[in-house]
């Protein structure tokens, strides 16, 4: 079942300059073994197709030309070392947003990854970067660091995402998924020091062709709202003298 949610998303910065933002956001939740009925009886929006809003599954992790969910379950499998028996079956959900009048940009997608009896088995978090649209998927493999339904996971920094910040760093994931509410944060330190934060925490709103029109005619696209925002604080960043660092080559 396709489903909408909405809330806000803050970004924290603690040091070496603190600086802090949020934002209203609204993401689709896309059940991708029916993914061509997320639209099916909504004008203006559609699948693979042309339309005002749609989802086209190019602009989604691995090759446009092999289906997406196909894609997620070999990924899943070749970082988690989950078996073939396993990772074939699992049902994949995306939280995202969609191409609107002509333009596209996820900071991050993540991809819920459920077996047979709907127990999560991984999250998939699909990171681009702006301005040089190149991506990175971390793989969280929630077979384990789940306690009380809070799902914890570490790892290293492996992608170079604000040039405001360095890659010598180690995240840190806590996801909790319940049916009508979904809360991220990810916190980042170098030599165990916080440095940044984000966190999106979201609800469900009921998904109707009435909220749908709303989203897409009276409300700024997210992908634009997103851009845009980076770009300002970018420059208040900039304008604080924090230290700039160079794309890794």
């Amino acid at each position: 079942m396709h489903q909408l949610f909405q809330g806000r998303i803050v970004h924290n910065r603690l040091i070496p300059t603190p600086h802090s933002f949020s934002y209203h956001i609204a993401l689709f939740y896309f059940d991708l073994q029916r993914l061509d009925t997320a639209f099916s009886k909504v004008k203006f929006y559609g699948v693979n197709t042309a339309a005002l809003a749609s989802f086209q599954r190019k602009d989604y992790y691995g090759d446009p030309d092999i289906p997406l969910i196909k894609e997620i379950q070999s990924l899943v499998k070749e970082r988690t070392g989950m078996s073939s028996c396993l990772s074939e079956k699992l049902k994949i959900f995306l939280l995202t947003s969609i191409r609107t009048f002509g333009f596209c940009f996820n900071p991050v997608s993540f991809y819920f990854c459920y077996d047979e009896a709907n127990q999560l088995q991984a999250l998939v978090a699909d990171v681009t970067n702006t301005p040089w649209h190149k991506r990175y998927a971390y793989v969280l493999d929630c077979r384990i660091g789940q306690e009380k339904g809070v799902y914890r996971f570490t790892c290293d920094k492996n992608f170079h995402v604000s040039p405001f910040m360095s890659m010598d760093m180690q995240y840190e994931w806590l996801v909790t998924k319940n049916h009508d509410s979904i809360t991220i944060q990810m916190h980042l330190s170098q030599q165990s020091l916080a440095v940044f934060s984000a966190s999106l925490h979201l609800y469900e709103i009921t998904l109707t062709n009435a909220q749908l029109y709303k989203k897409l005619f009276l409300h700024i696209p997210i992908a634009i709202k997103t851009v845009v925002l980076i770009y300002v604080n970018a420059m208040v960043l900039f304008l604080k003298r924090v230290p700039f660092y160079s794309y890794p080559k």
